[in-house]
C-alpha cells in the first residue's frame, strides 16, 4: 500500500523525511536527558528508527527516489500526548 507521500516530488519527500527525522531526534534527546531510566526501551527503538531514517536520507543524497510513505506513517508518526508521556490522558 502506497502512501500519498510516495506520490510527492523528490524534494517534498526529502523535506518531509528531514522534518520527521529532526522531530524524532529531538524527542529522543529529550527522553535521554530527562527520562533515561524510565523509557529505555522507547529510547532504543527511537535510535533504531533514526538509523533507518539516516539510511533513507543517504539514498536521497545518492540521487535515488525511495518510497518512504509506509516508513513515515509507521516509524515516524507525529508525537502525540500519549507517545510523549508514555501514558494516555486518562492515566495522566
Amino acid at each position: 500500500m502506497q502512501s500519498y507521500l510516495d506520490n510527492e516530488s523528490v524534494q517534498d519527500k526529502f523535506l518531509a523525511l528531514l522534518q520527521a527525522h529532526k522531530r524524532t531526534h529531538n524527542f529522543t534527546t529529550y527522553l535521554m536527558t530527562h527520562m533515561k531510566e524510565e523509557r529505555v526501551k522507547d529510547i532504543n527503538d527511537l535510535v533504531k528508527v533514526l538509523e533507518l531514517g539516516k539510511k533513507l536520507r543517504e539514498e536521497f543524497m545518492a540521487g535515488n527516489n525511495p518510497l518512504i510513505g509506509q516508513f513515515m506513517m509507521k516509524e515516524m508518526p507525529e508525537i502525540t500526548f500519549e507517545r510523549f508521556h508514555g501514558i494516555n490522558q486518562i492515566e495522566y
